[in-house]
């Protein structure tokens, strides 16, 4: 239900919980686990991203640009993931990445897997690369028209978009 965006709110009240007091508690420890972990450690990079980062690497500098809460565990997630060489900067944002988008120096292309990334990317008349491979479905991403859909980082061709 959340890769097409549903409201956790709507999805507790089709479970049939109602009592607000129960709902809260959820919520919060919704909101403290995310970030686990015991949960983290089942984030996998998709094969071939981080190959095809490197070769791009004269039409990209990449920059992650996250929503988190917890940088500790951001940092060791990289870490874990092997990714600690592969970003210029990490960036964590709040709910509206538009402005920490546009703190990026030389910004030309913005890749991103939820509506919030294309919005960005449109309000700062970027190209952007929707990418399929995260927590929105192809429809809810094309609500948004990113300037092309791949299934995953690993599928764009940079050059292409870039001479765009």
């Amino acid at each position: 239900m959340r890769r097409k965006r549903t409201n956790i709110h709507l999805i507790l009240a089709r479970s049939g919980i109602a009592d607000k007091e129960r709902i809260n508690i959820f919520l919060q420890q919704r909101a403290s686990l995310i970030e686990d972990v015991k949960y983290l450690v089942f984030d996998t990079v998709i094969p071939g991203v981080v190959n095809t980062i490197k070769l791009n690497s004269s039409w990209v500098t990449p920059c992650l640009v996250t929503t988190r809460h917890d940088v500790k565990r951001l940092h060791w997630q990289i870490g874990e993931l092997g990714l600690n060489n592969v970003f210029r900067d990490i960036i964590i944002a709040g709910k509206d990445k538009t402005k920490y988008y546009s703190k990026v120096s030389n910004l030309k292309l913005i890749v991103g897997d939820t509506e919030n990334d294309i919005d960005a990317a449109n309000t700062l008349g970027i190209t952007s690369v929707a990418v399929l491979s995260g927590i929105r479905d192809a429809d809810i991403i094309r609500l948004s028209c990113p300037g092309f859909i791949e299934e995953s980082v690993a599928s764009i061709d940079f050059p292409r978009i870039m001479k765009q």
